[in-house]
């Protein structure tokens, strides 16, 4: 789906199904500008979903069974891809395999003993768990677009001459040989100068909140990572259209509550170092998003890349790790460019006291001259207004339901409030574990709703950044494309709020059939 255009492939069978079709989606720029300015303001998210076709029996009176059998087509959305079109239009075209973004749990579906997801009917909840689903897929835009423009300007520097001097020489002569890997020395700030990139890293302490006694541990760490995903993701071209690529400080990050990758992994940085981590910003390349930042951090003998634009976290040796190139590493000291052979994670060393295969910037005949940091020395984070976080709460409730209803207009849109009291409930619980560690006796208050019920759907959990983002997601999920008037909807929000207005919003949404005995 976009821009409300939907396509869909032909139906593929199996556990590991391969379509090898083209679907071509129009597209339409704001005002029918297609000039580079415009082009890279665009907002629009591409969405790749993945649906269940399946098809039931509707049979109205069981004295009909004998001598007629009516059933109807029914598509459950089963997971998704998400790809900014800024990140198709910078790049051009994208090419990979992606992993794909699964609900924490999935009613309607149990698991047999093989593995496979299985239709059924009840309680039946297929939680999440560590097995993932990745899709394979080429994207482009044809006819090619007017391409974004470059900056390629000098701008004014904090730094010396000779420091500038040196770093130039130094990313020029990694990328004479390395032409296709991503060196970064210097970035812009707010002030249009450049600066070192280094100067961006230093610990920086996390909101309270996340911190435990043992805050060296992994949960801390992914609940670290989680509350940087939370904060909303736009490209730069999209907040500074026609300038270059811009790198606000953790501070200004997290008062602009938006930025690329770069801001999310300088903070994520900053927070992993203040909870003694050995962290290092990876400057790379990755898919879809094309040139890009994680985090790289030491967890005693094995090495983990951070996604902090999504929260993952993945091992270096991971085949699907979506970071495909790694150009060079950088902590609040010195800048290593990779020399070796490879450049894909999972076929690298990440020893940086090789000289073999990192060439630093500071060595021992170039010392570092004791570069200071641009970062503030502490954060400090607002509390959320909790009477304005119950008031957007409902309003996203209100203004799905809306929606839903405005979706079906040719069908009656009835709702089953008491499997929304449930769905709240449960959405407090998922909030409580992140969408993971679930059982399925926490479950147990929908056997009620399930008795009399057959029911399909699922929770969504996405950061806050303006209401059109939400309605577009639980659109694209198809839950209202139900074509029947024996249905009923359930839908419930529930929105969490984290310190300096970082929102968590939870939107489950189901739909119920009667089960006629």
């Amino acid at each position: 789906m976009f821009q409300h255009n939907v396509l869909a492939t032909s139906v593929a069978d199996g556990p590991n199904p391969s379509w090898n079709e083209e679907l071509c989606i129009p597209f339409r720029p704001p005002q029918d500008d297609y000039s580079a300015t415009n082009l890279q303001m665009v907002k629009d998210i591409l969405y790749l979903n993945i649906f269940d076709e399946y098809i039931a029996d509707i049979n109205q009176d069981e004295r009909d069974h004998s001598l007629l059998i009516h059933q109807r087509i029914e598509r459950r959305w089963l997971g998704s891809i998400q790809i900014p079109f800024s990140t198709i239009y910078a790049n051009g075209r994208i090419d990979g395999t992606f992993r794909v973004d699964k609900p924490p749990m999935l009613l309607g579906y149990a698991k047999d003993i093989s593995g496979t997801p299985q239709t059924e009917v009840g309680t039946d909840i297929l939680l999440g768990d560590s097995e993932h689903t990745y899709l394979t897929m080429f994207l482009t835009i044809e006819p090619q677009l007017v391409p974004p423009e470059s900056t390629v300007e000098k701008f004014q520097s904090i730094e010396t001459d000779e420091l500038l001097l040196a770093a130039e020489n130094w990313q020029t002569d990694l990328e004479k040989k390395f032409p296709k890997r991503d060196y970064k020395s210097t970035v812009i700030n707010f002030e249009a100068k450049s600066v070192f990139v280094m100067r961006y890293i230093r610990p920086l302490n996390p909101p309270q909140e996340l911190l435990t006694e043992d805050n060296s541990s992994f949960n801390v760490a992914k609940s670290v990572a989680r509350y940087v995903s939370l904060i909303p993701s736009v490209s730069d071209s999209v907040i500074f259209p026609g300038l270059c690529d811009i790198w606000s400080t953790s501070s200004q990050f997290l008062q602009m509550l938006q930025g690329d990758e770069e801001e999310h992994a300088v903070l994520l940085a900053n927070y992993f170092l203040f909870l003694g981590k050995n962290t290092w910003l990876v400057i790379g390349s990755a898919i879809p998003e094309g040139p890009t930042a994680y985090v790289l951090t030491r967890e005693q003998n094995d090495f983990y890349l951070w996604n902090a634009r999504t929260g993952e976290h993945f091992n270096s040796h991971d085949n699907y790790c979506p970071l495909q190139s790694v150009g060079c590493l950088v902590n609040g000291d010195n800048i290593w460019g990779n020399i070796q052979p490879n450049d894909k994670p999972c076929q690298m060393s990440f020893n940086v006291s090789n000289s073999s295969y990192w060439k630093p910037f500071f060595h021992k005949g170039f010392s570092n001259p004791g570069l200071g940091s641009i970062q503030v020395e502490r954060l400090t984070y607002l509390k959320p207004n909790m009477a304005n976080i119950i008031k957007l709460q409902e309003k996203i409730e209100a203004e799905l339901k809306k929606k839903i209803a405005e979706w079906r207009p040719r069908y009656i849109t009835r709702w089953n409030r008491l499997c929304i009291q449930t769905f709240r409930k449960l959405l407090i619980q998922l909030e409580e574990m992140q969408g993971k560690g679930l059982q399925h006796e926490q479950f147990s208050e929908l056997d009620q709703v399930a008795a009399s019920y057959k029911l399909c759907g699922f929770p969504i959990n996405l950061s806050y950044t303006e209401m059109k983002s939400i309605i577009d997601s639980v659109y694209a999920t198809g839950v209202h494309e139900f074509a029947s008037s024996d249905v009923e909807f359930a839908l419930a929000v529930h929105v969490q709020p984290y310190p300096n207005n970082v929102l968590s919003v939870w939107i489950y949404v189901a739909s119920l059939v009667r089960i006629r005995l």
